[in-house]
């Protein structure tokens, strides 16, 4: 098992309390209830975590187009 996938999942086991976690990686967002994507410190979006994969990729191939 990989060490961000420890981190994530036991990080997600804490009860009752508020984490923030500053990633650039999408891979493991789905460990969490809420994901907010910031551009140029700026929200740009406010998702459930299980969305977060699916919208960095429809992200990146706007940019790209």
């Amino acid at each position: 098992m990989e060490t961000r996938e420890l981190f994530y999942g036991n990080v997600r086991k804490i009860p009752n309390k508020t984490i923030i976690v500053v990633a650039h990686d999408p891979l493991y967002m789905h460990y969490f209830d809420r994901v907010v994507l910031m551009d140029r410190g700026e929200i740009a979006e406010d998702i459930a975590g299980s969305d977060a994969i699916t919208t960095f990729q429809q992200r990146a191939l706007s940019i790209e187009l």
